[in-house]
């Protein structure tokens, strides 16, 4: 008789008399550690997403000048430096993560 994928999922469950007659305690996982980051790990990424959003309208709003002519606050330098330099940093990153496997 063949063995289809059913039958074979009931051979490796155990019947509910033997975990009503107390065979499965849920002691058998009591040694595995949490999976996951810790609390502290959670905590202080946490942290650092507020202050990251705290701060970056700050620094955008610092990088600012007063242009002359038209009186109005702009930034000082073209938008594409901004995706330059993202790009190099992401690069950067990369390259320091694959060395760091």
């Amino acid at each position: 008789q063949p063995l289809s994928c059913l039958s074979f999922a009931r051979k490796k469950l155990p019947d509910s008399a033997a975990m009503q007659a107390g065979k499965y305690t849920g002691s058998e996982f009591k040694d595995l550690k949490p999976a996951g980051p810790s609390a502290l790990a959670k905590g202080g990424l946490f942290c650092f997403f507020v202050l990251t959003r705290a701060l970056h309208p700050t620094i955008i709003d610092a990088s600012k000048t007063l242009d002359p002519e038209t009186g109005k606050r702009g930034i000082a330098y073209s938008n594409m430096s901004v995706v330059l330099g993202e790009c190099v940093f992401t690069l950067m990153a990369a390259c320091l993560m694959a060395l760091a496997l």
